[in-house]
């Protein structure tokens, strides 16, 4: 029976979560020809207004010659780095899951709600992905101020290890195999920024292959364990 043991690593150090943007292409080795297997991409792109910390964005995705299925989309926050690349601060991943056909564009209105306790500076970004995980599509809205009180507890930097082993690493983010015998170690950083000593009570959610894919639901009866270090 699968049990779970999460052991996470507390830190005051800032540790976050790179986000690259690239293109999906297949290429065989040796072979002259690359294969594109998505052409999607968000057009039309504009924060229509702002209300503290409530957004209310519109866009259009596209798609090329190839259909994609079970495609998802979400906001995520980051904090730009002059090295080129973005720190992840927050993601929210839409529930709509949709199917694109061969050159159909879809125009989207959705709302946004940034963390009330965020404070400062941040790029607002949108993201597509398939439910295997696969990035279909990123698009660039802009930069955004809010004005929280910057108090609040971040979980950064999780890494996966079936059965503990520290050669086999994961993203938190990857679908990972893991066999009804194996365990599935976590260990994690939190960065507290509130200032004074709190006690936390983490919340575990399954997901199929990739964040996002489909919720699942986990047998109570196969217990888990959970542990701080």
């Amino acid at each position: 029976m699968k049990k779970i043991l999460w052991l996470f690593v507390v830190s005051f150090f800032f540790m976050g979560m790179p986000i690259w943007a690239w293109a999906q292409e297949s290429s065989s080795e040796g072979a002259d020809e690359t294969v594109i297997v998505a052409d999607v991409n968000f057009r039309d792109t504009e924060i229509v207004f702002q209300d503290v910390n409530k957004f209310k964005i519109k866009f259009s995705l596209t798609n090329g010659e190839k259909s994609q299925a079970n495609v998802k989309y979400s906001i995520i926050l980051v904090e730009r780095n002059t090295e080129g690349y973005n720190m992840l601060v927050d993601e929210y991943i839409y529930d709509e899951v949709m199917s694109l056909a061969n050159n159909q564009k879809i125009k989207k209105e959705i709302i946004y709600v940034a963390p009330e306790y965020l404070n400062g500076k941040y790029g607002i970004m949108l993201q597509s992905k398939n439910e295997s995980g696969l990035i279909l599509a990123l698009g660039d809205l802009g930069d955004i101020n809010l004005s929280g009180n910057g108090n609040y507890v971040s979980l950064e930097n999780c890494r996966l290890y079936p059965n503990g082993n520290l050669d086999e690493e994961f993203s938190a983010f990857q679908g990972v195999d893991v066999s009804v015998e194996e365990n599935l170690v976590a260990r994690c950083i939190f960065n507290n920024k509130m200032q004074k000593d709190i006690s936390l009570i983490p919340i575990f959610e399954t997901r199929l292959r990739s964040d996002f894919g489909e919720k699942v639901d986990i047998d109570p009866a196969g217990g888990g364990l959970c542990g701080l270090i």
